[in-house]
């Protein structure tokens, strides 16, 4: 999909004259110091001890070129580009051009939270008198999330109201609808509904264990099974620390990479869209929906609808804005996205008013 969306950008500009006329290039780097957190003691040796975690600091380094029109009510952004904003017209599929291309392509490399991931976002899109075209690709690394599509669609204008149907075509990695370690228990004949061997796939996994004499910090003699990774290091003292801080952890990898190596997922879509856009200075109403009402998996793994909560994935949003008088106004902003049976959610409302 990146290979089909660098295409794509590639034949606009040979093709589109002025294609790159009014983007942005950008680059910026972001240092924030670290969350501080309450202060933590422990007991050692008889003595109270505080613990004293060093956290490093957060830091973006983000690069990006992009090219989208604003819609009238959006404010302006900020003297310089960061990479931060995230505007509306990058998740419609009708963006504020008659005709022409739209774009935006950015990778930023993140540490925050004791954790290093890198975002990826590429989105081409191409509005046309009649139809629309929109590709794009998002990575992102903290949510392990990832998918891309390819949106067709037939457009026809009625005064501010715009409605399109076509198909999608849309890729990701398998999301499945069942747990990867209950095949492997079948595959070693356990029957789970009685009983769980829970250290046999530990053994599996290159993890030993051993009966050790230990002693607590007070010189108490106790027996316990002491875990050993495939390197031969000390992972556990206990069973009850193997089983709560390691066997998940464990569990989890094995998950995630038995579907990630079953590749990416493939589906065609019917796609149907709604945008109503009207803007004045002082009254705008913007309103969009995006859905996939039908959907045919083109993989093995592809996702199941029938399991899911809801049958088919939509996107819909709201902005809506009232000067009532020079220096009062109201505004309401929202959006509801499902896909893959994954919901976000999120409204703003209020009211500005203006003292001079």
């Amino acid at each position: 999909m990146r290979k089909l969306l660098c295409s794509l950008l590639l034949l606009g500009s040979i093709y589109a004259q002025d294609f790159f006329k009014f983007s942005t290039i950008y680059g910026a780097y972001s240092l924030t110091s670290p969350v501080t957190k309450e202060q933590q003691f422990q007991v050692t040796g008889g003595q109270l001890q505080e613990i004293l975690n060093e956290r490093d600091d957060h830091t973006i380094m983000t690069f990006g070129i992009r090219k989208l029109a604003r819609f009238g009510y959006e404010n302006k952004p900020e003297v310089w580009y960061t990479g931060e904003e995230a505007p509306i017209n990058e998740s419609v599929a009708i963006g504020n051009v008659p005709t022409g291309w739209e774009y935006v392509i950015e990778y930023s490399d993140h540490k925050e939270f004791e954790e290093e991931f890198t975002n990826k976002e590429f989105m081409l899109r191409y509005m046309g008198n009649s139809f629309l075209v929109k590709a794009n690709y998002d990575y992102r690394g903290y949510e392990d999330l990832e998918f891309a599509g390819l949106d067709m669609r037939y457009k026809k204008n009625f005064g501010n109201l715009a409605l399109s149907l076509g198909v999608a075509g849309r890729s990701h990695p398998a999301y499945l609808d069942f747990l990867p370690i209950d095949l492997w228990w079948d595959e070693q004949d356990i029957d789970t509904d009685e009983f769980i061997p829970f250290w046999l796939f530990a053994y599996h996994k290159g993890f030993t264990d051993e009966w050790a004499e230990q002693y607590t910090q007070y010189g108490y003699q106790y027996y316990d099974w002491k875990w050993y990774d495939a390197e031969g290091n000390l992972v556990a003292s206990t069973d009850e620390q193997f089983y709560k801080q390691v066997y998940g952890e464990i569990v989890r990898d094995y998950n995630e990479e038995w579907a990630k190596d079953k590749g990416y997922q493939n589906e065609l879509s019917l796609s149907v869209g709604a945008d109503y856009y009207k803007y004045n200075p002082k009254n705008w109403f913007h309103f969009w929906a995006t859905t996939y009402p039908v959907t045919k998996g083109m993989s093995d793994y592809s996702f199941n609808y029938e399991l899911a909560d809801s049958e088919m994935d939509f996107d819909l949003g709201l902005v809506y804005g009232w000067k009532l008088t020079k220096q009062f106004g109201v505004f309401v902003e929202a959006r509801y996205l499902n896909m893959y049976d994954v919901k976000s959610y999120e409204a703003k409302t209020g009211f500005n008013w203006l003292i001079y």
